[in-house]
């Protein structure tokens, strides 16, 4: 077992990856004769047969979900490393997933300095998922940076040199540049990418006593129908 909190099964999979390799080059390795052709296609097919063997090696218990990560069960092992028994227990509960999320989301937008207004932007965009959360504390956190430039920029004249007032505000145009391009970003994460575009045609009849009478809609085959008018 690795110190570094994992199984071993990376172990087997090095195996399985080298027994398969192995399989390769014997079958693209010419013969020497028919004798070596034949010992080759055996060893071949044995090496293949062992590579296919590790490959469905796995674990008696897995823990986790494919929607988040799946992992080798602690199983009887007499001294398991503390990371590893902590990640085998956030993945075996999903819940504990979604609240540990949410501490380390909280914890990181808390030292960015900008907790309340991260929450408050991700409340403001109805996030609906952890992605649409990260992406609004990373806005909030690149709104307070760039507005903190733009501070130092307002200073008493002189108190600053020249190139270090265009450096800080050339960095506060591209930090809203982000974003900007982050609220677009999060506009494509919540559509699903597509534009919704509705045109409406308006048509305005004035009657004989002057009132003027405004069609919302005009369909699109009016001409074909007025053409079938004359014609009868």
């Amino acid at each position: 077992m690795q110190t570094d909190g994992r199984s071993g099964i990376s172990l087997i999979a090095e195996l399985a990856d080298r027994e398969a390799r192995k399989a390769d080059h014997l079958d693209a390795r010419p013969a020497f004769d028919k004798t070596d052709a034949f010992h080759k296609h055996l060893e071949a097919g044995r090496a293949r047969g062992e590579a296919a063997r590790l490959l469905d090696a796995l674990p008696a218990t897995l823990v986790g979900s494919p929607d988040t990560e799946v992992v080798p069960g602690i199983e009887g092992e007499a001294q398991v490393p503390i990371p590893r028994i902590t990640m085998v227990d956030t993945l075996a509960v999903p819940d504990v997933i979604s609240v540990d999320a949410s501490e380390q989301r909280a914890m990181g937008a808390h030292r960015a300095g900008v907790l309340s207004a991260a929450l408050d932007t991700a409340k403001s965009a109805r996030a609906s998922n952890s992605i649409e959360k990260m992406l609004c504390h990373q806005l909030a956190a690149v709104h307070h940076a760039g507005m903190e430039m733009l501070v130092r920029v307002q200073q008493p004249m002189f108190s600053i040199p020249y190139v270090e007032l265009v450096r800080l505000t050339n960095a506060a145009a591209r930090l809203f540049d982000v974003f900007q391009a982050g609220c677009l970003t999060l506009q494509k994460l919540k559509t699903g990418g597509k534009q919704h575009v509705v045109v409406q045609y308006q048509q305005v009849n004035v009657s004989e006593g002057g009132q003027a009478v405004v069609a919302g809609k005009v369909a699109r085959d009016s001409r074909t129908r007025g053409k079938r008018r004359r014609s009868a």
